[in-house]
């Protein structure tokens, strides 16, 4: 699960490019991955729900925690 330490609504969208480029260490995140959460916070944002995320996670996420991330916002389950 996603923890809860700034608001969605304080993520600013230009940062986006420099935090979500692919890493050197195996079993991290794929830029693609990361740039898909990253879009699904925007998007979730933007439905006036006010989601709490810490987007400064997102650079540090493994593979497998990026698809479970993804899941939980395609399916808006948090």
């Amino acid at each position: 699960m996603i923890t809860n330490t700034i608001s969605a609504f304080e993520a600013p969208r230009q940062r986006s490019s420099f935090f979500l480029e692919d890493s050197d260490e195996p079993g991290m995140a794929t830029s693609y991955q990361k740039r898909t959460i990253y879009r699904l916070l925007c998007e979730n944002m933007e439905d006036g729900e006010g989601r709490e995320v810490n987007i400064n996670q997102i650079p540090y996420v493994s593979e497998d925690e990026a698809s479970i991330w993804i899941k939980e916002l395609e399916n808006s389950i948090w």
